[in-house]
């Protein structure tokens, strides 16, 4: 009788690993996709909101998240500002934003010109950009965070 529920439960686990990719935190690349776009569109309209000229003030977005004024923004500044934007994310979630979205350098920190990277341009659209032009040491950067 016991290992019935074992089989089943491993039937289960290789039916869910091979219905789609994984990421590196074992979320499904869409839900990543879909968490970053929710992300990216509060983000977006938190900078609208502290623009004075029409146009996003992306700084008062990214002061929002480095509370300590250090230039870059550690991971629990990172899930701090996800909160203090109503974004109520799971830590796999908010791992897997940071690695796969934010941190193009892997330092575990994300500076300014990694924010504006991920406010400004799609990350789909830099793969996908690196792939037509058969850049593929850009295309793992982008991935991975790192060169092979």
């Amino acid at each position: 009788r016991v290992a019935v529920p074992a089989v089943m439960a491993s039937r289960k686990k290789q039916r869910s690993l091979s219905s789609f990719q994984q990421t590196g935190a074992g979320l499904a690349d869409d839900s990543v996709k879909r968490v970053a776009g929710r992300v990216r569109s509060k983000f977006l309209q938190y900078a609208m909101s502290r623009s004075k000229d029409g146009k996003p003030n992306f700084k008062a977005l990214f002061k929002l998240f480095d509370s300590d004024d250090s230039g870059v923004i550690n991971r629990f500044e990172f899930k701090q500002g996800l909160a203090k934007l109503n974004l109520d994310l799971s830590r796999d979630e908010v791992g897997a934003l940071q690695r796969l979205y934010f941190d193009g350098d892997g330092d575990n920190m994300i500076s300014y010109d990694e924010f504006l990277n991920f406010v400004k341009l799609s990350q789909g659209n830099r793969r996908k950009q690196a792939e037509e032009e058969d850049d593929w040491e850009l295309c793992d950067y982008i991935t991975c965070g790192m060169f092979y």
